[in-house]
């Protein structure tokens, strides 16, 4: 079967848009692991140092970043869901 001019330009264009989906995937993952590493860090400062502020530096900032990664998580599970159907799409275009 031949693609028309115009099934050609869809097919890029849905394939650019999984790719950019892609490349935000990795930018959330970097995210998430930053987030989870100050997690550790402060953690580990809480652990060498048993006071009162440590603590309640340890509380905001876990409870901070984990806010953060429930979001980021949000947004992956999005970024999925839209990759799926643009596959889909592509499947519908062969």
């Amino acid at each position: 079967m031949t693609r028309t001019k115009e099934q050609t330009l869809r097919m890029a264009c849905t394939l650019a848009s999984i790719r950019n989906l892609l490349n935000s995937l990795e930018g959330y993952t970097a995210d998430q692991t930053k987030a989870a590493t100050k997690i550790r860090n402060t953690a580990t400062i809480y652990q060498n140092n048993h006071t009162e502020s440590t603590r309640a530096e340890l509380v905001a900032v876990a409870t901070a970043q984990g806010d953060f990664i429930w979001g980021v998580s949000g947004a992956v599970a999005n970024s999925i869901d839209i990759i799926k159907q643009l596959v889909d799409d592509l499947e519908e275009q062969k």
